[in-house]
């Protein structure tokens, strides 16, 4: 997975979504990106590549989201987690920055 679509001439495919509920469904999703990698020339974006970062989680996330092309969310019973600094949870942080981008969900 590159985590810089400038590096690999990609654009990116940044996946949202609850962990603990949906770890089955981004597995089944992230198979189909990479079966899809080359197709469509395309690179994929998800907390499964994330690393330590200076960043605060909120800030690191919606940088990715700003950087991809394209967001998959993948929505089920629970909505996420909230942080004592943010009322919202990740996957509205996600789904909120990237419509105000314009970029098709």
């Amino acid at each position: 997975m590159s985590t810089d679509d400038r590096i690999s001439g990609r654009p990116l495919v940044f996946l949202s979504s609850s962990w603990e509920d949906l770890k089955n469904h981004r597995a089944a999703c992230i198979k189909v990106m990479l079966g899809l990698r080359d197709v469509l020339s395309i690179d994929w974006i998800g907390m499964e590549g994330f690393g330590a970062d200076d960043k605060s989680p909120k800030e690191y996330c919606l940088t990715q989201v700003r950087r991809s092309r394209l967001y998959v969310g993948i929505f089920g019973s629970r909505y996420g987690t909230s942080t004592k600094k943010a009322d919202t949870p990740p996957v509205s942080w996600n789904t909120e920055k990237h419509s105000k981008l314009r970029y098709p969900a």
